[in-house]
């Protein structure tokens, strides 16, 4: 009883106090882009690797659960060609909290980069029916991100969160002999906030 009671009053000595404590909404979108590569079905095991991308939106929802969907582009073959849509993804990523890393203090804030380890179950819907013959449409990605955390009273730091992932994508189904994928991934999602005291 008496911690509520001081819990109260400590709210409204920091109301009084005109103080501002954003915290995050369920309300959150973000974007997503890829950098893969991969070796073609002539090349040896990764020899001279040909990178695609995949750019995309995702929403979190509660603390594990992302899901994904976007569109994916093969670089050109050659130099002068242009870039060849390939076809359209979906994935739910399934993410977990490791550890916080160089957690430190700069004023009435703490910062510190979080290191967490992630599986995404994947779908792809290719235009290239050799592709889909080859590798199948179905995939998981699955690799550890690291990205930057901030507390404090800050509208921005609760507003925005960037992440950088190294992943490794293993298919499931078609040809067993082609060599599995590695890559990169930004994701940048903006939340809604909102001051709790007012």
């Amino acid at each position: 009883m008496k911690t509520l009671i001081y819990t109260f009053i400590f709210l409204g000595f920091i109301y009084q106090s005109k103080a501002q404590y954003y915290v995050r909404t369920k309300k959150n979108i973000g974007v997503l882009g890829m950098y893969n590569l991969r070796p073609t079905a002539t090349q040896q095991a990764l020899t001279s690797p040909t990178p695609f991308f995949q750019l995309g939106l995702c929403r979190q929802f509660g603390k594990y659960a992302v899901p994904e969907m976007g569109i994916t582009i093969a670089a050109p073959p050659a130099p002068g060609l242009n870039p060849t849509f390939e076809g359209l993804f979906t994935g739910l990523q399934l993410r977990k909290n490791l550890i916080k890393l160089n957690q430190r203090k700069h004023g009435a804030k703490c910062k510190a980069e979080l290191l967490e380890c992630f599986l995404t179950p994947e779908y792809r819907y290719s235009l290239n029916n050799i592709r889909n013959s080859n590798q199948g449409q179905f995939s998981v990605r699955y690799g550890l991100g690291l990205y930057h955390v901030e507390s404090g009273g800050s509208k921005r730091a609760k507003a925005w969160v960037t992440k950088v992932e190294a992943y490794h994508r293993t298919y499931i189904g078609g040809r067993q002999d082609l060599p599995h994928e590695f890559g990169i991934a930004l994701r940048i999602q903006h939340f809604k906030t909102y001051d709790f005291l007012r």
